[in-house]
C-alpha cells in the first residue's frame, strides 16, 4: 500500500494474518493461496501464515536459509528458489510435492506450482517436475530449450525458445490437447484450473482445455492484448489501451459492467472466481463474480470497488489453489 502496509481480503479474511510488523521496504514478493499467505522479504528470508492455525512462522529459521529469490504456492505446499540455484519445499507431502528429492536440484532459475505438484526450470533449458503422479505423467523431462514454465491445477506448460509450447500432466479436460502443438510465435502463457491461454507476438490469443465453447468465440476476436490471466472457468486480458476484456462461464467471471468500466489498467491477476486490476494511479480494484456474490460475505467481493492505493511499481499475484 502507499503507506507501506499490507492488506488482505477474501473468503477467509477472519484468519489472523497479522502482517503489520513488517516494514514497507522489506516485502519483495507476496503469494496468496487457499490455505496460506507467504511473503518473500528483501533479505532473502520467508515468512508464512497458515490460516488453519493462524500463526506466523519464519519458515527458514530452522534450516538457516536467508537467500530466497522467488516463491511459489500450491494448494497446501510452497516452494522457494534460492540464490544459489537450489530449491526448498515445505507443507503437505501427500503426493510428494514436498519431496526432499527437489533439494538435490541445482542451476534452477524459475519455479512454478500447481495444485499438488511443482516444476523447476533449469539454466540449461530443461525442466524437472515432482509431486502428484497425475500432474507429472508424460512429464517434461525430455524437453530442451525451455524459457518459461507455467502450472495449471494438474498439468504444466513449457514455453520454448522457438515460440512453441509443450504440455504434460492430466488431460481429462483436454488440458494437453494437441492443438497447442500447432502454435508458433507464442510469447507468454497463463493457466487456469483446467484451461490455458497463449499470448502471441502479434497481440492475439488462443485457448485450449476445458469448456472451450465458453472461450473461443471471444478470445479469437481479440487484438492488442498485452497480458492474460486465468481464473477457474474464465480468462481476462489487458489490452494496450489500458482496458480489460473477460470471457468464460458467467457464473465465475467478473460482471461485464464492472471490468468494462476500468481505464488505465497496468496489470491484472485472476483468482478462483475473482480478479484484481492495478491502475496507473496506484489504485487496485477487486472484481467479483456472481457466484462470489452469493457465497462470500466479505464486502470486497460484492461489487467492483476501489480497494487500496499501492506503491508503484508493484506486482500482483493470485493463486487458484
Amino acid at each position: 500500500m502507499s503507506d507501506g502496509s499490507i492488506k488482505h481480503w477474501g473468503c477467509r479474511v477472519d484468519a489472523a494474518f497479522n502482517v503489520q510488523h513488517i516494514p514497507r521496504t522489506t516485502v519483495k514478493q507476496i503469494m496468496c493461496a487457499t490455505n496460506q499467505l507467504v511473503l518473500l522479504l528483501s533479505d532473502g528470508s520467508i515468512e508464512t501464515w497458515d490460516n488453519k492455525y493462524a500463526t506466523l512462522t519464519a519458515i527458514y529459521s530452522h534450516i538457516n536459509t536467508t537467500n530466497a529469490v522467488q516463491i511459489a504456492c500450491g494448494h497446501n505446499h510452497s516452494v522457494a528458489l534460492l540464490s544459489n540455484g537450489t530449491v526448498m519445499a515445505w507443507g503437505n507431502n501427500d503426493d510428494g510435492q514436498d519431496n526432499t528429492a527437489c533439494e538435490t536440484l541445482t542451476d534452477v532459475i524459475k519455479i512454478a506450482c500447481g495444485m499438488c505438484h511443482s516444476v523447476a526450470l533449469l539454466s540449461n533449458g530443461t525442466v524437472q517436475t515432482w509431486g502428484s503422479s497425475v500432474a507429472c505423467k508424460n512429464n517434461g523431462y525430455s524437453l530442451t530449450n525451455v524459457v518459461d514454465i507455467y502450472c495449471g491445477a494438474w498439468f504444466s506448460v513449457a514455453l520454448l525458445s522457438n515460440g512453441t509450447i509443450q504440455c504434460w500432466g492430466a488431460n481429462d479436460n483436454n488440458e494437453c490437447d494437441p492443438v497447442h502443438l500447432t502454435y508458433t510465435n507464442v510469447v507468454d502463457v497463463t493457466c487456469g484450473y483446467s484451461h490455458s491461454v497463449a499470448l502471441f507476438f502479434d497481440g492475439t490469443v488462443k485457448c485450449w482445455g476445458s469448456d472451450m465453447d465458453l472461450y473461443e468465440s471471444t478470445c479469437l476476436t481479440l487484438t492488442g492484448v498485452q497480458q492474460v490471466c486465468c481464473g477457474y472457468k474464465f480468462s481476462m486480458c489487458l489490452l494496450v489501451d489500458g482496458t480489460v476484456r473477460c470471457w468464460g462461464d458467467d457464473k465465475f467471471k467478473p460482471c461485464d459492467q464492472d471490468y468494462l468500466a476500468l481505464k488505465n489498467v497496468v496489470q491484472i491477476a485472476c483468482g478462483y472466481y475473482h480478479a484484481i486490476a492495478l491502475c496507473g494511479n496506484g489504485t487496485v480494484y477487486c472484481l467479483g463474480a456472481p457466484l462470489a456474490y452469493a457465497q462470500q460475505s466479505h464486502e470486497m467481493f460484492h461489487h467492483s470497488r476501489r480497494i487500496y492505493d499501492v506503491m508503484l511499481p508493484s506486482d500482483l499475484h493470485c493463486v487458484l489453489w
